[in-house]
Parts: C-alpha cells; structure tokens; sequence
C-alpha cells in the first residue's frame, strides 16, 4: 500500500526557506553577470503570488538595480498581471516613466483607436482616491461583473463594490492588456471625468451572461 510521502511542517519550510535562497542568489548572479531577462523571467514566473516572497515583492527588491528599461518594464507588467495585489506603487511608476520609450505595438496591444478612451472599474475605494487605482478595463461587463460576483454568495446578500467610469488619453496609459480577456488599461493618476455608476439589474444580468459566455478564457 502506498502511504503517501509525509513532510513535518518544519521540513516543508525549511525546503520553501532553500528554495527562495536559492532563487533570490540566481537573480542577484543573472543581474551581475548583465543577463537581465533571464532576472526578469525568475522574477516573474519562479515566485508564487502569496507569501512574503510573492513576485511582486521580490521585483520590489531588485527593479533598481536593472539597467535595461524595456526589460524592467515587461517584467513590470508581466509581474504585475500575474500579481497585482497590494502591488508596489513605486515600481508601476516607474513603467509609467518608461511607457512612452515602449513601441505602441507592445504598449497598447489590440487596444481599440481613439486618443481618449472611455474606462470603468469597480473599487471598494471612494471616489476621490479611486483615480489612482492601477487596474481600469474599456469593457463595462468586466467591472459590473467585479462589483456584482459576490453580491449573492451561498444566499447570503452583500453590498457590491462601486462602480466608475471615467475617461483617458492614449498617451497616458502604462499599458493594455487583454491576457484575461478584462480588457485592462493600467495606469495610474490619468483617468478623468469620473463618475460613479448605478447599474439597473438589467446591466447586472447582462455583465453576468458576459462573464458565462467567456468563462473558458478568463
């Protein structure tokens, strides 16, 4: 019979503790030795999103020391898509700095024509301080869908998040993404007009038969 293999609690961190030495040791090397992207690479994709030791936590530590700005700002926003709570500030304003030297094929994707887009999102955060939130979509289903997911969870009713929109110009946008199919615009300090949303129940529906319809590539 095949009892399974069995690991004490200490043994499993001390393998973590290895582990994240091992990792953080490549990144200083790979920076040393001028091998940037592969630094970026373990960055992004050797750490998990939870834990001291997140991704976005370990760019936090090294973005500074890369020298390279095209490769520190695809590691930023690859970071940043795979791991974007609570992410560091500091470091998206630094892709926000670097932006503009990014070809608009990279930068913007398949980001629909118009030197000023309209935007949305759903936030917990008020009105006066939502502008600075990094993640907006041009995709109003995708932010009433954020708002309303959990409005009715196991029966029990919840207030769902608010909702905004606002306006963007093109040029301010760090960068556009549709990996999740959320149609993302992240940003920072850019987005203008801002309203706050009442969606009717019709809205709501809608967004939610959205969200059934892509659920296979979101």
């Amino acid at each position: 019979m095949n009892e399974g293999l069995h690991i004490s609690a200490e043994d499993y961190a001390a393998a973590c503790q290895e582990y994240i030495s091992t990792a953080m040791a490549d990144i200083v090397r790979l920076l040393s030795e001028g091998k940037e992207q592969d630094a970026a690479d373990l960055i992004c994709y050797k750490f998990g999103n939870r834990g001291k030791w997140r991704s976005a936590n370990v760019l936090y530590m090294f973005y500074d020391r890369f020298t390279d700005p095209a490769i520190l700002y695809r590691c930023i926003i690859d970071t940043y898509t795979n791991d974007g709570y609570n992410f560091p500030r500091r470091v998206m304003l630094r892709a926000k700095k670097i932006a503009p030297r990014i070809p608009a094929a990279e930068r913007f994707g398949d980001l629909p024509e118009g030197d000023v887009l309209t935007v949305y999102w759903a936030a917990s955060t008020p009105i006066s301080t939502v502008r600075n939130d990094l993640s907006w979509t041009i995709n109003k289903d995708v932010a009433l869908w954020f708002a309303y997911r959990f409005s009715d969870l196991y029966g029990v009713k919840f207030d769902p998040l608010h909702v905004y929109t606002g306006t963007i110009e093109r040029d301010k946008i760090i960068a556009y993404t549709n990996d999740r199919n959320e149609h993302e615009v992240i940003q920072h300090g850019s987005v203008k007009n801002i309203v706050e949303l009442h969606p009717t129940a019709e809205d709501v529906q809608h967004a939610m038969k959205w969200k059934e319809s892509h659920k296979d590539t979101t």
